[in-house]
């Protein structure tokens, strides 16, 4: 064998780097990419209750050669998990899918400081992502965090609710994440058809249109008509005048947060006065009156939104499982996907049971 044959570029994994090329160690774990991890039994069997058995287990070897364990792992899997075993400098990991492989590599070995690890991943990425945090926090139990990470989805609009990490997940652990923000959508969109909240001490709201002066000054789209019989106090009732740009606002507004029901999404100075090119309006306080009432419309969406009860987690959060049908995100990207054949969603039919006959040939 040359030189050549030997080079990193021959291999589909990165070959193991200190300490795992230690030539003093007594084990060789094997992964399922064929790299040799040369590790110490000592601190595998200190880390690891099912390795300290698997070592036990060994043949005695009467030559000088480490004797090996053969893993399903891949390469990368087993050397994000080493490093946090050996005694080096803590090593953070800051992707989901490392998160993933070193719950996955804890579950199967028990060793509860790769949840410790993991869980930090999950906290400090539960706003930058949110679907793919819920996603694996469901599929390992982490249930407060899903929780969190439910909330944090309302960040994302409901088209872009998706991670590669929803492969971990069934159908009915998504569905609770849609569902909850469809919910939060509806009444979020609510809010900007609801007059109960309505702030009337701002300069361009008023109850009768003679109030205002502005030229651009409408009846409310979704006030009664002008005959409809006042109130007990003689008042026109749930009658409002304001400028046009405001009224365009809250449609708008209703629009955007069916879909995207986050508070930031319709706050934006931006946003609010898209609409504002009125010339007879006083541009300073008209400017200061609409992102006055942006903030009223934002606390009242919030406690709209704050109604909307969390999904209950732990209904769905179950040890990772072996499915008899394709995980959600699977059957997204490939329908009906049995082995190697592919059937259209209207002809598709779960595998069935071979059937053995028995008294006849």
């Amino acid at each position: 064998m040359t030189n050549a044959d030997l080079s990193p570029s021959k291999f589909s994994f990165a070959l193991p780097v200190h300490p795992f090329d230690d030539p003093r160690a007594d084990l060789i774990l094997r992964t399922s990419d064929g790299a040799n991890f040369r590790v110490h039994q000592i601190i595998l069997s200190l880390a690891s209750t099912v390795f300290a058995d698997k070592i036990d287990a060994l043949p005695k070897n009467e030559d000088h050669d480490p004797p090996t364990i053969e893993l399903q792992e891949d390469s990368k899997a087993l050397n994000l998990a080493l490093r946090q075993c050996y005694p080096l400098p803590c090593t953070e990991i800051t992707e989901l899918q490392d998160a993933h492989r070193i719950l996955e590599f804890s579950r199967k070995y028990k060793i509860e400081k790769l949840r410790q690890v993991a869980t930090r991943c999950l906290t400090d990425s539960i706003e930058r992502h949110p679907v793919g945090t819920y996603a694996i926090a469901v599929a390992h139990g982490f249930d407060s965090i899903a929780v969190q990470a439910v909330k944090a989805s309302l960040s994302v609009p409901f088209p872009r609710l998706q991670s590669p990490s929803l492969q971990h997940v069934t159908a009915e652990q998504y569905q609770l994440l849609i569902q909850y923000h469809a919910a939060c959508g509806a009444a979020a969109s609510a809010v900007a058809s609801d007059r109960k909240w309505f702030p009337t001490l701002l300069g361009f709201i008023a109850t009768a249109k003679g109030d205002l002066t502005c030229a651009c000054t409408v009846q409310d789209f979704l006030s009664p008509p002008s005959s409809k019989p006042s109130d007990a106090s003689g008042s026109p009732a749930d009658r409002y005048y304001g400028p046009c740009y405001l009224w365009s606002y809250l449609h708008r507004a209703a629009l955007v947060l069916a879909s995207h029901p986050s508070v930031s999404a319709v706050t934006a100075e931006a946003f609010v006065l898209k609409d504002m090119d009125c010339s007879t309006c006083p541009r300073k306080t008209a400017k200061r009156d609409l992102l006055e009432f942006s903030q009223r419309f934002a606390t009242a969406i919030q406690q709209a939104i704050e109604k909307i009860p969390c999904p209950d987690i732990r209904l769905t959060s179950k040890p990772p499982r072996v499915l008899p049908y394709p995980l959600f995100f699977d059957a997204v990207k490939s329908p009906f996907v049995f082995g190697k054949e592919t059937a259209s969603p209207k002809t598709a039919t779960r595998p069935s049971t071979p059937v053995t006959k028995t008294g006849s040939k």
